[in-house]
């Protein structure tokens, strides 16, 4: 699959060589054969679009995989004389080299810069790290008739030149979100088993306790021993769904964030959209650890107050009638839960469809999914409990 070939960049030159506006004919010219060439569109800013470019251009570095916006900086005697021009190149060249990507700077040689005989005081050292990349030798142009053959070869050559880096640059791209793909897809198949594991194992002891209550109804209880040990998990379950519900508005925030850029997903080249969703995925992982742990947590503690609750409710009975700070901190309890129920509905609905977009998006997103499951399971279990005291 080869990349979409519409690309944008900015054209990088000194005022003083635009002599005619011949460099601005050549802009359009290179923009012209591009289409020609492709198919597609080529953008190439300018210094009076240089404010607005050059914020979206800062955006777009920061993501580290930047199949689309280029450099292309004119080299003269003047481009190098120039102070605003060599700032820009070097802005350029030093994030070129943190991101490992000098196919986004593509210099068209315009005029000797490397003659002695001419006495030009150049920043040498630049020059030659700037003609270490791989640039296009325009120099003949200057001195043949606009649309003539050799200028229409030499267009050409800076063309192709463009179009082979985008593509070189788009395949560099999909190679690295594949591997983080694969990356996070064998940490999230294991933190999904382990919460699949958890979940069942949860489900057989309660199962076991229920069972081994049924079976020894003639077993003495400790009423008071009980209802200490009771008091300090309801404050323990209490903690889980304050934490919970915390986790959940964390994990919405994040949602509604990366929902903003993952609209304009589909007007963007395959690795750029995959790169906004690994964005996503990257950010909501530790969130999706955090809510898995504390969902089994919370359902550990359940299952702990579950085997007290019959004791719990035979000496509250037996105190019918006088102020019970269990029996306040117990419905307290039931009311959270009730409303963390209604919290942890809305969420999942909230979630459903978004999984789908990605492998590495559909991992993170199954773990909150099964982690809302477990808490879902231990609040039915704490809802439940109103029947000892009804």
């Amino acid at each position: 699959m080869g990349a979409r070939l519409d690309i944008e960049g900015f054209f990088s030159y000194a005022h003083n060589d635009n002599i005619h506006s011949c460099l601005s004919k050549l802009k359009s010219d290179l923009c012209d054969e591009y289409r020609f060439v492709t198919g597609s569109t080529l953008n190439l800013y300018i210094d009076e679009q240089r404010l607005s470019w050059g914020d979206r251009w800062k955006e777009n570095i920061r993501s580290e995989i930047d199949g689309s916006y280029f450099f292309i900086p004119v080299l003269s005697p003047n481009y190098f004389s120039s102070g605003n021009c060599i700032k820009e190149l070097k802005q350029y060249l030093e994030k070129a080299r943190r991101i490992e990507a000098r196919e986004l700077l593509l210099p068209l040689y315009l005029s000797d810069v490397r003659d002695d005989s001419l006495g030009l005081e150049l920043d040498d050292e630049l020059i030659n790290e700037v003609l270490g990349y791989q640039y296009c030798d325009i120099r003949s142009i200057r001195f043949c008739e606009r649309g003539s053959a050799e200028y229409n070869k030499t267009l050409n050559k800076a063309v192709l030149d463009l179009a082979r880096a985008n593509q070189k640059l788009f395949l560099r791209s999909r190679d690295e979100v594949e591997g983080q793909l694969s990356n996070w897809e064998g940490k999230q198949l294991e933190s999904e088993e382990k919460a699949s594991r958890d979940l069942g194992k949860a489900q057989e002891n309660r199962s076991a306790t229920a069972e081994a209550d049924t079976g020894s109804k003639d077993d003495q209880r400790y009423l008071l021993d009980d209802n200490v040990e009771f008091n300090e998990v309801v404050d323990k379950l209490s903690g889980d769904l304050t934490d919970i519900s915390a986790c959940i508005t964390a994990i919405g925030n994040i949602t509604n964030t990366h929902s903003e850029h993952m609209g304009r997903a589909k007007s963007l080249r395959p690795n750029e959209a995959l790169a906004l969703v690994a964005a996503y995925a990257s950010e909501l992982q530790p969130e999706a650890d955090s809510y898995s742990r504390l969902a089994n947590q919370y359902l550990a503690h359940t299952n702990e107050a579950d085997v007290l609750i019959p004791s719990v409710a035979t000496a509250l009975r037996m105190a019918k009638g006088t102020s019970s700070k269990t029996l306040s901190d117990f419905e307290e309890l039931i009311e959270s839960a009730k409303t963390a129920r209604t919290q942890m509905l809305g969420f999942r609905g909230s979630l459903d469809g978004a999984k789908r977009l990605s492998r590495v998006l559909y991992k993170p997103l199954s773990l909150v999914e099964i982690a809302t499951s477990i808490c879902l399971e231990a609040i039915e279990t704490t809802i439940d409990w109103e029947i000892y005291f009804s």
